[in-house]
């Protein structure tokens, strides 16, 4: 479904829904919701994997980035080799919904979460020595298990998280031999500033990741996957892609950091052939129309004085649907292809937008916070930069409440 024809089509068909397809319909029944753009998704994961080369994982932990966790993963079954998400209940949740594809978790669980994580044969990261005892007592505890527990391996290289330093590698590997039950089929690491085009920084804990594996081979251990890079090293560093790419942010079409979009376009690595493209849109509909005097104050706190007479629209979205308060006053939604100020504080569940100088706005029209209308664009990317954070935050924080449409 072409998203500018949708818009369209949103702002011009009657409330019964004649005349429009079925999702469309439903959509005209809401006052907010978001679309995900599953062409769009797969596209992305051909394209980076065509540039990459090598086996990619994506990660959909965070709700899939806030795309939504199962459906994107129902999108990409088939076409992913094996996907990251960060805890036991994500992975629960994609077990339960069908999904056949390999999963690991990258994130620390409870003993009792990695007794059931045995037992349903999830692969899952190893941070600490404590987390090598629960695996042993979950393989005792377990009724169900599966043979050999699959686990990756992390070293700490820089970032000063979760992993081993290398001086304890030695020692792990010890205790991997006495507990013969336990499967090395990763190793991994997560480098701290590539984003910023840290070079420096980035060589050296490349360097040290190297030596992790060094110790690993030396006492014959040969994990399948060897894994360092997610979105940003896997395109800049070629040395980083090993056996596994974590594909993160780039799989939903958007740029990592605003310093590697530059470097992406002087290197001409995405061009007008092959882009990644941004696969959510969030629109909302206008619920309420409002003229204020020269002199009104707008919202809460009395933050905006009218400066002149002007029209109002009022949006059933604020904070708790994933608006963030801080775009209060800068931020700014697209109104038949126009873009309309946000003004006063945005609320918990409402926000009013300037309207003044767009023609024939009606109440039932369509905003759109994130997304196209028409030749117009408002993208994550610009609304964080309102907000002052980045679009990683500003997609994740989209709760899982808000309905979500998926299109072909």
């Amino acid at each position: 479904m072409n998203q500018r024809n949708l818009i369209t089509k949103k702002r011009s068909a009657p409330s019964n829904g004649v005349g429009v397809s079925q999702e469309e319909s439903i959509m005209l029944g809401k006052l907010f919701w978001i679309e995900v753009d599953r062409s769009a998704l797969l596209h992305n994961l051909r394209l980076i994997k065509s540039i990459i080369g090598t086996t990619v994982m994506p990660i959909i932990k965070g709700n899939a980035y806030g795309h939504g966790l199962v459906e994107v993963a129902r999108t990409l079954n088939g076409e992913a080799d094996i996907f990251g998400v960060v805890s036991f209940a994500e992975a629960l949740a994609l077990h339960e919904a069908g999904v056949k594809t390999e999963i690991v978790i990258l994130g620390k669980q409870t003993p009792s979460e990695m007794k059931r994580s045995v037992e349903l044969g999830f692969s899952f990261g190893v941070f600490d020595f404590e987390d090598l005892e629960n695996i042993e007592q979950a393989q005792n505890q377990s009724k169900h298990g599966s043979g050999l527990t699959k686990v990756h391996i992390k070293i700490e290289t820089g970032i000063n998280r979760l992993g081993f330093q290398l001086e304890e590698l030695s020692k792990v590997i010890e205790v991997l031999k006495e507990k013969g039950e336990i499967r090395v089929e990763g190793v991994f690491s997560h480098l701290a500033s590539v984003e910023e085009l840290n070079q420096s920084y980035t060589e050296k804990q490349i360097e040290k990741f190297e030596e992790g594996l060094k110790i690993f081979a030396s006492a014959n251990i040969k994990p399948k996957y060897r894994h360092i890079a997610a979105s940003a090293a896997a395109v800049m560093y070629p040395e980083t892609r090993y056996d596994l790419t974590r594909l993160g942010i780039m799989l939903y079409g958007l740029p990592p950091s605003a310093g590697f979009r530059l470097w992406a376009e002087s290197k001409n690595i995405f061009d007008h052939e092959r882009k990644i493209l941004p696969i959510l849109s969030y629109r909302a509909r206008i619920v309420h129309l409002k003229d204020v005097r020269k002199g009104g104050y707008i919202g809460y706190g009395c933050s905006f004085q009218a400066p002149r007479d002007l029209r109002l629209a009022v949006l059933s979205v604020g904070y708790a649907e994933g608006l963030p308060r801080a775009v209060s006053g800068r931020g700014e939604v697209l109104i038949a292809g126009q873009r309309a100020k946000i003004i006063g504080r945005v609320c918990m569940n409402m926000t009013m937008v300037d309207v003044t100088d767009i023609d024939n706005v009606k109440v039932g029209e369509i905003a759109t916070l994130i997304g196209r209308d028409g030749e117009a664009e408002i993208t994550a990317d610009e609304l964080a930069k309102w907000a002052d954070t980045i679009n990683y935050e500003i997609t994740t924080h989209l709760p899982s409440s808000l309905p979500r449409f998926y299109n072909e």
